[in-house]
C-alpha cells in the first residue's frame, strides 16, 4: 500500500469516527473540510521534500560526472606519458564513479515518478477541497433554513393552537353572557309581576 493510500485511507477512519460524535452537521462538515485542507497539506509537503531530495541526487551526479570526466583526462595523459598503471587506475575509479551516477540516475528517477504521483494527488485533492468547500456551505445554508423552516411551522402550529383555545374561550364567555342575560330577563319580568294583578285587572 502506497504512502498516500495509507495516509487516505487513515485519515478517511479518522474522520468516519470523530464525524459521529458532532451532533450538528454544521460542525461535522467544518471538521471534514479540514480534514480535507490537512491532508492536502500533507501531500504538499511530501511534494517539497521529493522535489528538494531530487535537486540534491541531481546536484551529486553533476559532482560525479565532473570527478569521471576528470578521471579520464588524466587517464588519456597517463597513455600520453607512458604510464598505463596510472591510466588504468583512474579507469577502475572513474568506472565506479559511474556506476554511482547510474545509481543516482535511477534513484532520480524514482523520485521524478513519485512527484509526479504527488502532484497528480495534490490536483486531486485541491478539486476535492473546493468541491466539498462549496458542498459545505450549500449544505449549511440549507441546514440553516431547514432549521427556520422547522421553528416557524412550529411558531405557526403553536399560534394555531393558541386562537383556537381563545375561540373557545370567547365562545364560552358569549354564552356565558347570554347566560346572564337571560337570567336577568327573567328576574326583571319576576319583579314587575305581583300577586292579584291579574285579578285587579279584571275587576276594572
Amino acid at each position: 500500500m502506497s504512502l498516500l493510500r495509507r495516509l487516505t485511507t487513515t485519515l478517511s477512519a479518522k474522520a468516519n469516527e470523530l464525524l459521529d460524535r458532532y451532533e450538528d452537521p454544521c460542525e461535522a462538515l467544518d471538521y471534514a473540510y479540514e480534514l480535507e485542507l490537512e491532508q492536502l497539506r500533507i501531500v504538499q509537503q511530501a511534494i517539497e521534500h521529493v522535489t528538494t531530495a531530487h535537486q540534491h541526487l541531481e546536484f551529486q551526479s553533476a559532482q560525479l560526472e565532473e570527478a569521471a570526466a576528470a578521471l579520464e583526462a588524466r587517464a588519456r595523459e597517463a597513455v600520453t606519458l607512458g604510464r598505463e598503471d596510472l591510466a588504468r587506475e583512474a579507469l577502475v575509479r572513474c568506472s565506479v564513479i559511474k556506476a554511482g551516477i547510474a545509481s543516482l540516475s535511477a534513484q532520480g528517477d524514482e523520485l521524478a515518478d513519485e512527484d509526479d504521483r504527488f502532484s497528480e494527488a495534490a490536483r486531486l485533492l485541491e478539486s476535492k477541497v473546493e468541491i466539498l468547500g462549496a458542498r459545505k456551505e450549500a449544505i449549511k445554508a440549507s441546514y440553516v433554513i431547514t432549521g427556520a423552516k422547522a421553528e416557524i411551522d412550529e411558531t405557526v402550529s403553536e399560534i394555531r393552537d393558541e386562537v383556537a383555545n381563545v375561540g373557545f374561550a370567547v365562545q364560552r364567555a358569549e354564552n356565558k353572557v347570554a347566560e346572564l342575560r337571560a337570567r336577568a330577563r327573567a328576574i326583571d319580568q319576576l319583579s314587575a309581576w305581583s300577586p292579584g294583578s291579574g285579578l285587579c285587572a279584571r275587576v276594572r
